[in-house]
């Protein structure tokens, strides 16, 4: 049987990239993992703060070991976001990791 574990409380959200796209608010970051492996996913909560819809949006997370390398990275698309419209988004892992973090934001 997959045992998850809820990492939330080491998700973090990169202020550079909160303040990079002010188009889409983040929140609600959490992780997902089965077994003692890095397989699970990041989810979390997208807001369209804008008055139009986002066309396509992209939230790119990179995935950090204890000393805070990069050991990898996952990312989640959507399209037609409208306006105050929440997305919640999954992202996969594969890997193991200690720590998530947003690397970008990007919306069009």
């Amino acid at each position: 049987m997959m045992k998850k574990l809820i990492l939330g409380a080491i998700l973090t959200i990169a202020a550079a990239a909160a303040q990079a796209n002010d188009a889409l608010q983040i929140s609600d970051l959490g992780a997902t993992v089965y077994g003692g492996g890095g397989n699970g996913y990041v989810t979390g909560t997208a807001t369209n703060t804008t008055a139009t819809r986002i066309q396509t949006a992209t939230i790119a997370i990179n995935l950090l070991d204890a000393s805070g390398a990069i050991v990898g990275t996952t990312s989640a698309t959507a399209a037609g976001i409208e306006p105050g419209q929440q997305w919640k988004f999954r992202a996969p892992t594969t890997q193991p990791y200690n720590r998530a973090v947003v690397a970008s934001v990007t919306a069009s």
